[in-house]
């Protein structure tokens, strides 16, 4: 099953992060389950790095098609490039192969 298509986002409520699908909920706090056109994905617990995880997790499909975007390109000028093969790697990691 494919993953929840992007854009994920971080939201705070009550001083907990989660990692949502769906635009950015307002600045006021809004708890993202109160939105029907946003899904839950994650929730961060609270660490010296909750935010920057969060920041990241909320990252993911973009980065996803920013890598399959980079391979497609990188197999056209340099087929054996070991940047290409870490790409493919982290992709097929992502996509559960």
């Amino acid at each position: 099953m494919p993953h929840t298509p992007g854009p994920w986002c971080s939201a705070t409520q009550n001083d907990a992060l989660y990692v949502i699908a769906g635009d950015s909920p307002a600045k006021n706090n809004d708890y993202p389950r109160h939105d029907a056109d946003r899904e839950v994905i994650a929730k961060v617990y609270d660490s010296p790095s909750g935010l920057d995880n969060s920041r990241l997790l909320a990252a993911a499909p973009q980065l996803l098609e920013a890598l399959k975007f980079v391979t497609q390109r990188c197999a056209l000028y340099a087929p054996a490039d070991r940047a290409r093969e870490m790409a493919a790697e982290a992709i097929a990691k992502a996509q559960g192969r």
